[in-house]
């Protein structure tokens, strides 16, 4: 039998945490790429990427804000999330998001290395 999906074991855990469940399904050089499974009324409470996001809706509803923008987002909908802006993300209802994040390539210099 194959082990299950990380989609699928954060949409089966969120239901028995206090707080939203997050699953890598991706990490390493240009990008990463998390799940993260919301039951209704969890928080993601205030925090800043490292690097430029985007939060994707796959199920449900939530709501995302920041100090100038509050943003109402439903499945198939998105928003960019700036690197360094803190945020917040709370769920509307039981919700299953991607977030992917755009990670710069290493600088060869910044090591002394010829380039």
């Amino acid at each position: 039998m194959e082990p299950a999906h990380p989609l699928h074991e954060a949409w089966a855990e969120v239901g028995s945490h206090p707080r939203p469940v997050a699953k890598s399904l991706h990490s390493g050089e240009g990008f990463n790429l998390v799940a993260f499974a919301f039951g209704e009324g969890m928080e993601l409470k205030d925090h800043a990427a490292k690097w430029p996001s985007r939060l994707t809706v796959l199920r449900g509803a939530v709501v995302y804000s920041e100090a100038r923008r509050t943003v109402n987002l439903s499945a198939l909908e998105t928003v960019d999330i700036p690197a360094g802006v803190v945020h917040w993300v709370l769920a509307l209802e039981k919700s299953l998001c991607l977030l992917s994040q755009a990670k710069p390539k290493p600088d060869p210099t910044a090591h002394g290395e010829p380039a």
